[in-house]
C-alpha cells in the first residue's frame, strides 16, 4: 500500500501564534480518504514519518499558514507497522482511521479558529451593550 497524505500549516494546539505542521488525511491508492483523530493530527506526534526523505521534501515546501500539500509515501516497515494493522486497515496509534466523505472539505476543524470567533461575538456584544447603556442615560 502507498498511502498519500494531505499536510496544511496550522495553528498549533498549544498556542495559537504559533504555526504547526497538520495532517489532514490520509488516502489510500483507490482514493479512499480517511481522518485522523484530533489528538493525533499533528506531526509532532507521528516519530517514524519524520524520519522518511519525502517528509523533509514536505516539510521545506510549506512555509506559511495554510499552505497544503499531497504527497505518496512509500511504506518503510517502520511505517507500515505504525500504519496499517495487520488485516491491513488505516490505523494510528492502535486506533482504526474514519473513512471521511470525500465530499466535505478536509481542512483540519481549528479549535483556536472557534474560540477567536466566540471572542470577537462577545467583544461585539460587549460595546453594543455599552452603547446601549450609554444611550438609555
Amino acid at each position: 500500500m502507498k498511502p498519500q497524505f494531505t499536510f496544511k500549516v496550522a495553528a498549533s494546539p498549544k498556542h495559537e501564534k504559533t504555526n504547526a505542521l497538520a495532517i489532514t488525511s490520509i488516502m489510500t491508492e483507490d482514493g479512499k480518504r480517511y481522518g485522523l483523530p484530533e489528538d493525533a493530527m499533528y506531526v509532532s506526534v507521528h516519530k517514524e514519518l519524520q524520519k522518511v526523505n519525502t517528509f523533509n521534501k514536505v516539510k521545506a515546501s510549506l512555509k506559511r499558514r495554510h499552505d497544503k500539500i499531497s504527497a505518496w509515501f512509500i511504506l518503510t516497515d517502520d511505517l507500515e507497522k505504525t500504519y496499517i494493522d495487520e488485516a491491513g486497515n488505516l490505523e494510528f496509534e492502535d486506533r482504526i482511521l474514519q473513512e471521511m466523505d470525500n465530499e466535505k472539505n478536509d481542512d483540519i476543524e481549528n479549535p483556536s479558529l472557534t474560540k477567536i470567533l466566540e471572542k470577537l461575538v462577545e467583544a461585539s456584544q460587549k460595546k453594543r451593550r455599552k452603547k446601549i447603556q450609554a444611550y438609555c442615560r
